[in-house]
């Protein structure tokens, strides 16, 4: 081969320089993998990493959220009490009424011909007392020319006996009357009542929510009891009825504060005040919730009755607490994290994990309320501005714990 290449002009290749070559070569892959793992251990994390949060200090308010429906705080239901043809409807939803004031009226001619028969009725009833009033007046005088007669000797015991039953017959006779005109005069009432009342009043001052007759209409007011017109008292101060969890009842009292929204204005936030809590339960798919009635100022009028409103009850309300976030309430670093290792005694109870050395130290806490995201804590060694773990930092890079 060396004399071929010494023909060809080419110098003959020494076996050594392959060698040296190929040394060289993996020496410098092999520098290369050595020098990358060193740049990767030198920008490895040297402990557990966590993510903290600094105590702070301030207003913890503590609330309690419950879902209801506004609506009048008086509501009355008005309709007819006789039978009959709706003669004409004087109000339309919507209309403001005052008490007294007629909103329908039912057709009369029946009732005004049965008034008129029970005035005759009472007028007979009346001519019959006086007639029997005037035979008893005969009577009494024949009577005692009986007597007289009887005590000269000219008239005998049996007439006078027969004159005195006479008079008491009489007198019987004037009461019976005196009660046929009492049950006559009864039933002129009842007719003239009933005449009355078909005309259909407002009971209160108020609007009309809603009305359910039409002129022309008839009604069997003896079958059920229709419902005309919805009148409510005042929509400028309406009631919103909440439905509050057995788990937050405790918390809340009548006289709180609270806030609401509406669908209907979403960029408003309206206020409400505790009037009623109800002792009585309601329970829904095993669920059991207790009734609260919330005064409402509805002096603008924005808000309507039977809308959906979402309420916030401020159960609690204090100031300069200390405030931790609830997150970091809630982490419990893995044992191998933790200072002093696994035979380190935990606190029970509420507990924080501060960080020392580069590991989680547990710190016990008392609680003292919490408004869902912060809670106000007391404890040895607590105070403003200390970094406590709220979680590990994968967990922080991933997103907020929930």
């Amino acid at each position: 081969m060396d004399e071929r290449l010494d023909k060809l002009g080419i110098p003959p290749q020494r076996p050594w320089r392959k060698w040296v070559m190929r040394f060289v070569f993996v020496g410098v892959i092999v520098g290369a993998v050595v020098g990358f793992g060193a740049y990767l251990r030198s920008n490895a994390p040297t402990g557990p990493q966590f993510a903290t949060s600094a105590i702070t200090r301030g207003e913890l308010v503590a609330t309690v959220s419950a879902t209801g429906t506004l609506r009048p705080r008086n509501t009355v239901e008005v309709g007819p009490e006789i039978s009959g043809r709706v003669r004409s409807v004087a109000v339309d939803a919507n209309d403001h009424v005052t008490a007294g004031q007629v909103l329908a009226e039912i057709e009369t001619t029946q009732i005004d011909a049965q008034v008129q028969t029970a005035r005759a009725n009472l007028a007979s009833a009346s001519a019959g007392i006086r007639v029997a009033r005037a035979a008893l007046d005969d009577l009494r005088r024949t009577a005692t020319r009986t007597e007289q007669l009887h005590t000269r000797q000219l008239a005998s015991d049996a007439e006078l006996d027969q004159s005195r039953g006479a008079i008491a017959r009489a007198e019987a006779e004037v009461a019976a009357a005196g009660a046929r005109a009492a049950v006559a005069r009864a039933e002129l009432d009842r007719i003239s009542a009933d005449l009355d009342r078909a005309r259909v009043v407002s009971p209160i001052d108020g609007i009309v929510l809603a009305r359910n007759v039409e002129p022309g209409q008839p009604v069997a007011a003896t079958l059920s009891a229709p419902v005309w017109f919805i009148l409510a008292e005042d929509l400028s101060a309406l009631e919103l009825e909440v439905t509050i969890d057995e788990a937050d009842i405790g918390r809340v009292r009548e006289g709180m504060e609270a806030t609401f929204r509406v669908d209907a204005h979403q960029d408003r936030e309206f206020r409400a005040t505790i009037r009623r809590i109800h002792f009585a339960s309601r329970t829904v798919l095993n669920v059991v919730t207790y009734p609260a009635e919330l005064s409402v100022d509805n002096a603008e009028g924005l808000l309507r009755p039977g809308m959906t409103a979402t309420a916030t009850i401020v159960s609690e309300r204090t100031s300069d607490q200390i405030l931790v976030p609830n997150s970091a309430l809630r982490f419990v670093p893995p044992i191998a994290q933790r200072f002093g290792g696994p035979r380190r005694v935990t606190p029970t109870g509420p507990t924080i994990w501060i960080l020392r050395e580069g590991q989680a130290e547990a710190l016990g806490v008392d609680t003292h309320g919490t408004d869902g995201r912060n809670t106000a804590i007391s404890g040895e060694g607590v105070s403003e501005g200390l970094e406590v773990i709220t979680g590990l930092a994968r967990d922080a890079a991933e997103g907020p714990t929930p």
